[in-house]
């Protein structure tokens, strides 16, 4: 399986575009700066927001193939 095979049957791609003067983007470059990625922390922050507002389960998903 190519490896863009695997990503359209695996993952989903969002768009995300925030303004300069919300102080975000400085923030993201700091957290870049102290190890993180931009991907994995907005992935972190939006499971967290998701599992807070009941729209997410906080359990681990199990894995269809595991």
């Amino acid at each position: 399986m190519s490896n863009e095979t695997w990503k359209k049957e695996n993952t989903r791609m969002y768009g995300v575009r925030v303004m300069n003067n919300t102080g975000i983007p400085a923030a993201m470059e700091k957290a870049q700066k102290d190890g993180h990625t931009t991907n994995a922390y907005i992935v972190a922050a939006l499971r967290e927001k998701l599992i807070a507002d009941g729209y997410l389960s906080s359990e681990p998903e199990q894995r269809e193939d595991g």
